[in-house]
């Protein structure tokens, strides 16, 4: 599944995500509650926790037999 993480306060219900922290391809999905660490570099680590999630189905040509196929992780930082 798509796993893309915006900031909740830049997330709006009715456009595509711009702001995107990361995307990547997962078989895990965060939970609410959860904290995702972002980034490992000299100058240290980005937290965030899970504030809500937002499942998505993709439109495409055949029957995908998956109910959903992409989830928005909105994110608060902490």
């Amino acid at each position: 599944m798509q796993v893309v993480v915006v900031e909740e306060q830049n997330f709006n219900i009715n456009e595509p995500p711009t702001e995107i922290i990361f995307d990547k391809h997962s078989d895990h999905v965060p939970s609410v509650g959860d904290i995702i660490k972002v980034g490992h570099n000299l100058n240290g680590f980005k937290t965030y926790n899970v504030e809500r999630r937002v499942f998505r189905q993709l439109p495409t040509r055949d029957d995908n037999p998956e109910a959903f196929q992409a989830v928005i992780v909105l994110v608060s930082e902490i």
